[in-house]
């Protein structure tokens, strides 16, 4: 009785393993991967090297789609981005910090289609200017858009939201 037993439990485990495998993560699970991914590639640690910026800016070029909007910032920064102009100007930022830390909080995610989402989140920003040595800290509520190509979802909008002071 208790080997039928352990035997139940054992092909019972290796049905989940097999199922986890063939189905992976789900589209949501996918989409927060990719703002781990993202917060990842856009941080920089103190004294980081060249090489760890070639693999970060590659990485984040990879997270967007052909073009991407940006919208709501009221800067020169509102527009239309390819992945490389994503990349390019993610170099120029960087070298204006000695330190740089991005994290996504409340995250949101909203599946539409089976190729469409969309996402809300307070993104924070902090770091210390490598020019003047101060730190800074920016926190922004934002709504994103993804597409999903080729099994990965990738960016396709970002749209600041204006929070209204009491």
């Amino acid at each position: 009785m208790v080997k039928r037993l352990f035997l139940l439990v054992l092909i019972l485990a290796a049905a989940g393993i097999l199922y986890w495998l063939i189905k992976g993560d789900s589209d949501e699970v996918r989409i927060r991967k990719s703002f781990e991914t993202f917060a990842r590639a856009a941080s920089k640690e103190a004294g980081e090297g060249t090489t760890a910026l070639l693999i970060k800016t590659q990485t984040l070029g990879k997270l967007f789609d052909e073009k991407c909007s940006l919208e709501g910032t009221k800067t020169f920064l509102d527009g239309n981005y390819t992945p490389e102009e994503v990349t390019s100007n993610a170099v120029m930022a960087r070298k204006h910090a000695s330190s740089l830390s991005m994290r996504f909080h409340d995250l949101t995610v909203n599946i539409s289609s089976p190729e469409d989402a969309s996402a809300r989140f307070t993104v924070r920003v902090t770091g210390i200017s490598a020019n003047a040595g101060g730190s800074f800290s920016e926190s922004r509520e934002m709504n994103a858009t993804l597409r999903k190509k080729e099994g990965k979802w990738l960016f396709t909008s970002f749209k600041v939201i204006d929070v209204f002071e009491k």
